[in-house]
Parts: C-alpha cells; structure tokens; sequence
C-alpha cells in the first residue's frame, strides 16, 4: 500500500475500509465462527471459506456457513458466542496488510486527516484498532452500528465525509491502492464484520 505514481497527488483525507484493506482479519473472524459452530455442535468450516463470506456482516457470515453445511439454524442462536469469542481474541492472528503503517504515517506526516469506515460494531472497532496501534492514526471511526444505515454503502456516506474534512478531497482506500483491495475479499466494497 506503499504511496507512488499517480497517487502521490495529495487529498486532504482518506476514508478507509478496515477488515480487508487494512487489516487481514479474516484468520480471527475464522476462529470466532467455528467457536460458535462448535458451540452448536455443528462441524468447522474452512478459512478460505470464511475469507470468501466476510463482508457483508457477521449474521450473514453465520448463514453463509448454516448454508454451506446444509443446516437450517437460525444465525442469531450463533451470533452471542461468535460477537464474545471474537470480542476476546480479536487480535490474536489479525495483523496489518504489509505498508499500511508505513502509508498511514506518510498521510499523517503531509497533513492528511484520516477515517475508518467499516460495518463492523463500534466495540468491535474500538477494541481491534486499538490493540493493533492503530486508533493513534484516525481522526474519525464510522461503524455499522453508529450511523442510521446498517449498511455502509460503496460510496462514502456524506456524514462521515463532512465530519473529517469541510471542504475535502477524499479518496478511498481501494482507489489508493491498498494492496489487499485488489484480492483479499475480507473487505471488499467497505464491508466488514
């Protein structure tokens, strides 16, 4: 995710997925939902499966893997031991794409105001960007849970835009570059867990 080429143009702000793009968190994500699955005595799923589910929440997370192993479950019972589990070890394996700090710490040195905006829950934000060092960087958090929508659109929503930056010339992570934005579907399109 290293700044070069025609991103060197400076905006004035930069609005972030964070499970994905800037985090690979998917190995954690992985380990809480076969907690939940083992939990309903019902047997694990792959990661590679589960790095292919994530991004549009953890209820539809669970349904996926309930459809995958043909059990018809309703994924709210999964959902208490998948949030705690993964409250408790949400990052024992998660660890920042390769130049994603180097980035940050380019941004922040040239005076670029920076904001993460994830479905993931507020908690669940807090707690990760936080025990990886990396709420010291973002001016902003927008979550699933702290807005009207549940849904984060593809498209940058205005709040969070006006709230780091009046007037701003923002760009996305995925049209900056990041490198997992491009493969990695734990993120794609600004969805999280």
């Amino acid at each position: 995710m290293s700044i070069s080429g025609s991103w060197q143009r400076p905006y004035q702000a930069y609005l972030f997925d964070l499970d994905g793009t800037l985090v690979d968190t998917a190995p954690d994500i992985s380990a809480a939902l076969n907690f939940a699955l083992k939990q309903a005595g019902l047997n694990p799923v792959s990661e590679e499966l589960t790095r292919h589910w994530v991004g549009h929440g953890s209820k539809t997370l669970i349904a996926e893997a309930l459809d995958y192993l043909r059990v018809e479950k309703n994924p709210d019972h999964l959902l208490r031991d998948f949030i705690e589990y993964y409250e408790s070890n949400i990052a024992n394996h998660s660890a920042p794409y390769p130049e994603v700090v180097k980035t940050l710490n380019t941004l922040v040195d040239r005076g670029a105001k920076l904001a993460v905006v994830t479905n993931k829950l507020t908690n669940l934000t807090t707690l990760l960007l936080r025990h990886l060092i990396l709420d010291q960087y973002f001016q902003t958090v927008v979550c699933g849970d702290s807005t009207k929508h549940h849904k984060i659109p593809r498209h940058p929503l205005p709040a969070s835009e006006t709230e780091i930056s009046r007037p701003a010339h923002c760009t996305s992570a995925r049209q900056f570059g990041c490198l997992a934005a491009h493969g990695d579907r734990t993120g794609e399109g600004g969805r999280g867990e």
